[in-house]
C-alpha cells in the first residue's frame, strides 16, 4: 500500500531559501519571522537528567510548528535548515530521530 508521508520536510542547506512557503532554521542565527535560530546544546552524558528534555533544535522546531498553527507565521510547507557545524547537524538529526514531537511532525528531506 502506498503511504504519503505528511510530515513537514526539513532540507539541509547552506543559505536561506527564497520561497515564501519556507521557514528557515539556522544554527546560531537570530530569530525573526520565519527565521528561527538555535544554539547547539552543551553535551553531557547520555541519559543525564538535564539532557533528557528537548534539545535546542527540538525546541526550535516545536516553536516553528506552534507559530504556524497559531497563524503567527506563514503556513510554511518545508523548513530549510542552515547548519554551520557538525554539532549543529548532529543535534538537528537527533531531534528529527528521537524528539517525539519533531519526529512526528518533521522529516529529513533529500
Amino acid at each position: 500500500m502506498f503511504h504519503l508521508d505528511a510530515r513537514i520536510p526539513v532540507i539541509l542547506a547552506t543559505r536561506p531559501s527564497a520561497l515564501d512557503t519556507d521557514a528557515t532554521l539556522e544554527e546560531g542565527g537570530p530569530t525573526r519571522g520565519t527565521l528561527v535560530g538555535f544554539d547547539v546544546s552543551p553535551g553531557h552524558a547520555a541519559g543525564c537528567t538535564c539532557c533528557a528534555a528537548r534539545s535546542n533544535a527540538g525546541r526550535a522546531l516545536a516553536g516553528l510548528l506552534h507559530d504556524r498553527a497559531r497563524g503567527r507565521t506563514v503556513f510554511f510547507k518545508r523548513v530549510v535548515a542552515i547548519l554551520h557545524t557538525s554539532a549543529g547537524r548532529a543535534e538537528l538529526l537527533d531531534a528529527l530521530e528521537r524528539d517525539p514531537l519533531a519526529s512526528a511532525c518533521f522529516r529529513l528531506s533529500e
